[in-house]
C-alpha cells in the first residue's frame, strides 16, 4: 500500500531492456508483457483520484533484433489507436514530431501522435531521445523528458 503523497515508482521497458528487472527494484511495470506496445490502465494510489495512464513501451522497430523491446509503426497503430483517453502517458519513445530525432533509432511513434493530438492528455513522460528540454508544452500537454528517472508531482498545476 502507498501512504497518500508517498512516490509510487513506476516504469515503462525502453528498446535496450533484455531483462525483466522492474518488479525486483520495486518498479511497477506499467504493461507486465514485453509483447504488448501499449497499455492503458488505471492507477488507484492511497488518498488520490484514480489516474488513467496510457503505458507504451519500447521504440519504432529500427533492427532485426528479437530480444530488444521494438514494435513497428503498424503494431505501435494497433495497440494504440483504440485505446480511451487518460490523464498520464509514460512512454519510452515520445510520438513522432514531439522531441524525437531524424535518424532510425530515435524515431516517434506515430499512432501516439495521434492519440495524444485527439485526447490531449494532462501530461506525457517519455525517455529515449538525448538533449531534450527537460519540459515543454504540445497544446495544453505537459511533456516531461525523463532521462533514468524523474520524481513528477500530478497533484500540482504542472508536473
Amino acid at each position: 500500500m502507498v501512504r497518500s503523497g508517498a512516490p509510487v515508482r513506476l516504469g515503462v521497458y525502453g528498446n535496450h531492456c533484455t531483462q525483466d528487472y522492474m518488479p525486483g527494484h520495486g518498479i511497477v511495470d506499467l504493461i507486465a508483457d514485453r509483447r504488448l506496445p501499449a497499455r492503458h490502465t488505471t492507477l488507484t494510489l492511497a488518498g488520490h483520484r484514480p489516474l488513467t495512464v496510457l503505458a507504451v513501451q519500447g521504440c519504432v522497430r529500427y533492427k532485426p533484433d528479437r530480444h530488444d523491446v521494438l514494435f513497428t509503426q503498424r503494431e505501435y497503430a494497433a495497440a494504440i489507436d483504440p485505446l480511451p483517453a487518460a490523464e498520464l502517458v509514460i512512454t519510452h519513445c515520445p510520438p513522432a514530431g514531439i522531441n524525437d530525432d531524424q535518424d532510425a533509432a530515435h524515431e516517434g511513434i506515430a499512432a501516439l501522435r495521434r492519440w495524444v493530438d485527439r485526447h490531449q492528455p494532462r501530461w506525457l513522460l517519455h525517455g529515449h531521445t538525448y538533449d531534450k528540454p527537460p519540459s515543454s508544452r504540445h497544446g495544453i500537454t505537459d511533456v516531461i523528458y525523463v532521462h533514468g528517472h524523474a520524481v513528477v508531482d500530478l497533484h500540482g498545476s504542472s508536473a
